[in-house]
């Protein structure tokens, strides 16, 4: 196998948790990537992003800066 389509590989099935209030951008963002053979969880509230963080294991977490029920904590 090619180290490009060892990096193709590496790229499908990533574990996706996106953390955004607006569920228009979550619906959006979830359509794209799992077009693109992703997994994605959504949460739409920054303390159930923390409660999924916390159980759960993600190869890339997408986060909304100015999240609700988020701001401030680092």
């Amino acid at each position: 196998m090619s180290e490009s389509s060892t990096q193709k590989e590496v790229i499908k099935n990533l574990r996706i948790l996106i953390i955004d209030d607006n569920k228009q951008i979550t619906k959006m963002l979830t359509t794209f990537l799992e077009l693109k053979e992703q997994e994605c969880t959504i949460a739409n509230d920054g303390k159930e992003g923390l409660e999924i963080i916390k159980e759960n294991r993600h190869d890339v977490v997408l986060l909304d800066l100015a999240c609700l029920n988020l701001m401030g904590i680092m």
